[in-house]
C-alpha cells in the first residue's frame, strides 16, 4: 500500500507544474508541448504516464469541448501508453467516446492526429480478436489517404494493421503483401531517422514471424523474430524485446523444446516485470508453466498458471481464461488430482456459457473432460466429450491442411520476391556497366553482349527456378506432410480415376479404409511425437506390402484409404496378411532407444465387381461416397469385433 501511495504522490508532484501552473490552451502546439514533457520523462513508467495524461484531460474540463484538437492529442498519447500495458478493453471503451472522424475539422494536421488514434484502436481490436471492428476502422481510413496528405509513417502503420488483420483472418498471402508494403513505406519515409526506420522495419519483420507462427511453421517464425531483433539491435524498446522473446518461447514450446522455451519465457517474464506489464508477465508465465509440465514439474506449473489466470480475469480476457483453465486441468490430471481438474473444467464451461460466441472450447478442454468422465465411469458423458474432441481435432486437421497449402504459397511468394530482387539488382549492375563503359564503342558493344548473355542466363535461371518451385508446390499441396503419402484430396482424385477405368471391366476393384488400432493409447503413453513417428513407420510398412499399381493415401488422423485396382477378396486378403505380419515386428525410436511397438490394424474393404456405364460427375461422386462409406462401416465393424481384422462388403451397381 505504501508503494502505491508513494507512486501516486510522485506522479502528482511531477505533473503539478504542468497541470496547475500552466493554463491549458486548446491549441495543438500547447497540447504537444505538454505531451512531450511527459513522454520524454524516462523516470515515469507507462502506468505513471497514463495517470499524467488522464490528469491533463480532466484539468479545465477539456472533455467538454470534444471538437478541441488538443483532446485528440492528449488521447492519442494516452492510448499509446495504454497499448503498452495491455489495456485493450479500456482502449476500445475510451475510443467509443471520441469525436467521430467525419466530425473532425478536416485539415492535414488533424487527419494525421486522428489516424494515430485509430492506429491504437486497430491494434487493441486485433489483440481482442475483434476483427470486424478492426476491419471497419481500416476501411474508414482508406478514402482519406487519397484526399489528404497522410504521412508515410501513418500509412505504413495502417498497412501493418491491415497485414495483421489479413493474417489473423486466414488471408496469409494478402497479409504478407501488406506487411511488405508497410516495410517499403517505412523505408521511403522522409520524416523518419535511419534509427527509427530500423525499428519500424524490425516490427514488420516480427509480424512476418507471426504469420509463420499462425501457419504452424515455428522454425521460420523463430527465424523472423530473431531477424527482427537483429535489425533493430539496441534500438528496441523494452516492451518490444519482451514481446519478441515471448513469441520465440511460444514457438519453442510448440516444437517441444521444453528447456529452451522455459529459459526464453523466464527472460520474457522478467522483462515484462521491468516494464510494468502485468499482462505480458501473465503471458510469459503461462508458457513457463506449460514448459515445466513438459519437463515433468507439474506441481510447479499449477502454481505459476494460477497467477496467469488471475491476471486474465482482471482484464476479462475470456478466451485466455478458458485456455489456461484447460491447461491447469491437464496438469492436475498428470498428478492424479482428478477433483481439482474437474473444478477447472467446470469453471471453464461456466465461463463459456456466459461468453457464448465470444469464446471457444479447446482440444485440451475436451480431452481433459473426456479423461475425467472416463475416470468417474460416466461413460455417456465421456463419449459425448470424445465426439466433441474428435470433431474439433478433425476441424483442426482440416485447418492445418489449409495452412500447409497457404504456407507453401507464402514460401513461394517470398522466394519469387527474392528472385525479383536479384533480377533487379543484376539489371542495375548491367546499367551501371553500360554507362561506365560508354566511352569506347567496341567496349560498349562487348558490354552489351556480355550483359545480354548474363540477362539471358539469369532469365533462364529464374524461369527454371519458378518452374521448379511451382512443381514442388503442386507436389506438396497433394501430399500429406507427415507420412509423405497422397493426401485426402489426391487420394479421392485417384479414386475417381480408378472408378472411371472400371467401366465395362470384368474383373473387380477394391477401395478399403484402414484404421490403426489403439492409436490413442500410443499418443497418451508416449506422446504425439512418438505417435507421429508410428504413423510414418506404419505408412512405410504398408506401402511395402502393396502392389505397384496400388495407391495408399492418408484419409485423416490414423485412417488411410487404399485403392486396389484388379483386386477382389483373395488379393486383398493376401495384402492384408502381409501388412499384419510386417507390423508385428514394428520398431519405434523412443527417447533415443529402439523399442518393439507392435501395431495392429482394422480394415474394411468394398469390392466393386462391375460398373456398367460411364457416370456423370454427380453420379460418380455419389457412388464413390457410397463405396467409401461402406468400407468405413466395415472397418468400424472389424474394430468392434475384436480389431486386427479384415471385413468385406460387395458393392453391386445396377446396370
Amino acid at each position: 500500500m505504501k508503494r502505491v501511495l508513494f507512486t501516486t504522490l510522485l506522479v502528482s508532484c511531477l505533473i503539478s507544474p504542468l497541470v496547475f501552473s500552466v493554463q491549458i490552451s486548446s491549441s495543438q502546439s500547447k497540447a504537444n508541448q505538454l505531451v512531450d514533457l511527459i513522454k520524454d520523462d524516462t523516470s515515469l513508467s507507462s502506468a505513471n504516464k497514463i495517470t499524467a495524461y488522464e490528469a491533463l484531460l480532466n484539468k479545465e474540463k477539456i472533455k467538454e469541448d470534444l471538437n478541441d484538437i488538443a483532446t485528440l492529442v492528449f488521447n492519442e498519447a494516452l492510448l499509446v501508453e495504454m497499448l503498452k500495458v495491455g489495456s485493450y478493453v479500456e482502449i476500445t471503451t475510451l475510443f467509443k467516446t471520441f469525436i467521430p472522424l467525419e466530425n473532425v475539422n478536416k485539415t492535414n494536421e488533424n487527419i494525421n492526429i486522428y489516424v494515430r488514434l485509430l492506429r491504437s484502436a486497430i491494434n487493441a481490436y486485433l489483440m481482442l480478436q475483434k476483427y470486424d471492428n478492426a476491419k471497419k476502422l481500416i476501411a474508414e481510413l482508406q478514402p482519406y489517404f487519397s484526399l489528404y496528405d497522410v504521412t508515410d509513417v501513418n500509412k505504413a502503420h495502417v498497412f501493418m494493421g491491415a497485414g495483421q488483420l489479413n493474417v489473423r483472418t486466414g488471408k496469409y498471402k494478402d497479409g504478407v503483401s501488406m506487411l511488405l508494403l508497410a516495410m517499403q513505406t517505412f523505408g521511403k519515409s522522409s520524416s523518419l531517422s535511419e534509427e527509427n526506420k530500423r525499428k519500424k522495419i524490425s516490427t514488420t519483420l516480427s509480424y512476418v514471424g507471426h504469420t509463420y507462427f499462425t501457419l504452424g511453421d515455428y522454425k521460420n517464425a523463430i527465424k523472423y523474430y530473431e531477424k527482427s531483433i537483429d535489425k533493430a539491435g539496441d534500438l528496441l524498446e523494452p516492451l518490444d524485446i519482451t514481446i519478441y522473446n515471448h513469441n520465440i518461447a511460444l514457438s519453442q514450446l510448440e516444437l517441444f523444446e521444453w528447456e529452451q522455451a522455459l529459459n526464453t519465457a523466464t527472460l520474457a517474464s522478467q522483462q515484462a516485470k521491468d516494464v510494468g506489464s502485468d499482462v505480458f508477465v501473465a503471458f510469459a508465465n503461462e508458457i513457463i508453466s506449460r514448459a515445466k509440465h513438459g519437463l515433468g514439474k507439474s506441481t510447479e506449473a499449477i502454481k505459476i498458471i494460477d497467477g496467469s489466470i488471475g491476471t486474465y480475469k482482471k482484464i476479462n480476457d475470456t478466451q485466455r481464461i478458458i485456455e489456461a483453465l484447460a491447461y491447469e486441468a491437464e496438469f492436475h490430471i498428470s498428478l492424479g488430482n482428478w477433483d481439482e481438474a474437474k473444478k477447472n473444467t467446470i469453471e471453464a464451461y461456466s465461463i463459456l456459457a456466459i461468453a457464448k460466441s465470444q469464446a471457444k472450447p479447446t482440444i485440451e478442454l475436451f480431452k481433459s473432460s473426456f479423461l475425467i468422465e472416463e475416470k468417474n465411469n460416466n461413460f455417456d458423458k465421456a463419449l459425448l466429450y470424445q465426439k466433441q474432441l474428435t470433431k474439433l481435432k478433425e476441424e483442426d486437421f482440416e485447418a492445418k491442411k489449409m495452412q500447409d497449402a497457404q504456407r507453401l504459397m507464402l514460401n513461394f511468394e517470398l522466394e519469387l520476391a527474392e528472385e525479383k530482387s536479384l533480377r533487379l539488382e543484376q539489371e542495375n549492375k548491367l546499367k551501371s556497366i553500360i554507362i561506365e563503359r560508354n566511352q569506347s564503342k567496341h567496349r560498349f558493344l562487348m558490354t552489351v553482349i556480355s550483359g545480354a548473355i548474363v540477362m539471358l542466363v539469369l532469365l533462364v535461371y529464374v524461369y527454371m527456378r519458378e518452374r521448379n518451385l511451382k512443381l514442388k508446390m503442386s507436389h506438396l499441396a497433394m501430399t500429406d506432410f507427415l507420412t509423405g503419402c497422397p493426401n485426402r484430396r489426391n487420394a479421392m482424385h485417384q479414386a475417381k480415376v480408378m472408378l472411371s477405368n472400371q467401366v465395362n471391366k470384368k474383373h473387380s476393384m477394391t477401395i478399403a479404409i484402414l484404421d490403426v488400432d489403439n492409436f490413442k493409447a500410443v499418443n497418451d503413453t508416449y506422446g504425439h511425437d512418438v505417435g507421429d513417428k508410428v504413423l510414418q513407420n506404419l505408412s512405410s510398412i504398408m506401402l511395402g506390402a502393396l502392389r505397384e499399381t496400388d495407391v495408399m493415401g492418408r484419409y485423416g488422423g490414423e485412417e488411410f484409404i487404399i485403392l486396389l485396382p484388379n483386386a477382389g477378396e483373395k488379393e486383398v486378403t493376401i495384402i492384408f496378411y502381409r501388412m499384419q505380419q510386417a507390423l508385428k515386428n514394428h520398431i519405434c525410436e523412443y527417447k533415443g532407444e529402439s523399442i518393439v511397438l507392435p501395431i495392429t490394424i482394422s480394415m474394411g474393404a468394398s469390392v466393386v465387381s462391375y460398373v456398367p456405364e460411364q457416370l456423370d460427375e454427380n453420379e460418380q461422386k455419389l457412388l464413390l461416397d457410397t463405396i467409401i462409406k461402406k468400407a468405413d462401416n466395415k472397418a468400424y465393424e472389424a474394430k468392434e469385433e475384436g480389431k486386427d481384422q479384415l471385413r468385406f462388403v460387395a458393392v453391386s451397381i445396377d446396370s
